[in-house]
């Protein structure tokens, strides 16, 4: 027998080996890995928290839902990030960053132009998770936004940034939107520049 005809048998026999497995997973680990599975099973269990009324069924289920979002590819959480549901544009938002992709700050700054207001939040709120102050700029203009959340949220980012790094351009900021058209705006601001002072 030549040995291309051993090594043929040998792989052969390999793979008549692998196919003579039997093995009976819990879940099909192909199936898992699709994004399109992982979006609709984390839908599904975001219309199941509306059905439960027991308090440690639903943090349970929330905490699935976090697991699943974590284990997303990158460009999966991208999608995910301007989902309808503010709980999943929360999590998207964070495990985006936590996955540290070389172009964050670029991707973020794209989102923040988007006519999508949940694209332009979820970027927010990573800026936010980031809590970086160099990334004052972009929350000070992200705080320009047409939409009272987004504007609240950027907000937010820059009060911690005043707060963790003793920022006096990120108070400044915060006392330029103390005459803001939103009444719950202008309160948080108040509220904020008196505890920093």
């Amino acid at each position: 027998m030549s040995k291309k005809t051993e090594e043929s048998k040998g792989i052969n026999g390999v793979f008549s080996q692998i196919k003579s497995i039997d093995k009976n997973f819990s879940s099909d680990p192909i199936k898992t890995r699709n994004p399109r599975t992982i979006l609709e099973s984390i839908s599904s269990k975001i219309h199941s928290l509306g059905d439960r009324d027991d308090l440690e069924v639903k943090s349970k289920t929330i905490s699935e839902i976090a697991d699943a979002i974590y284990t997303m590819p990158q460009s999966d959480l991208a999608i995910l990030m301007p989902h309808s549901n503010e709980f999943v544009r929360h999590y998207a938002a964070r495990a985006y960053v936590d996955k540290n992709p070389s172009n964050l700050l670029d991707v973020l700054k794209r989102m923040l132009l988007d006519k999508n207001e949940f694209m332009r939040e979820a970027a927010v709120i990573a800026l936010c998770y980031m809590n970086s102050s160099e990334n004052l700029d972009i929350l000070k203009n992200a705080a320009q936004d047409s939409s009272e959340i987004i504007r609240l949220k950027a907000l937010t980012g820059i009060a911690d940034i005043a707060l963790e790094y003793s920022s006096k351009e990120a108070v400044e900021i915060l006392k330029e939107h103390s005459n803001d058209p939103d009444e719950e705006i202008r309160e948080f601001v108040k509220d904020e520049l008196s505890f920093l002072n």
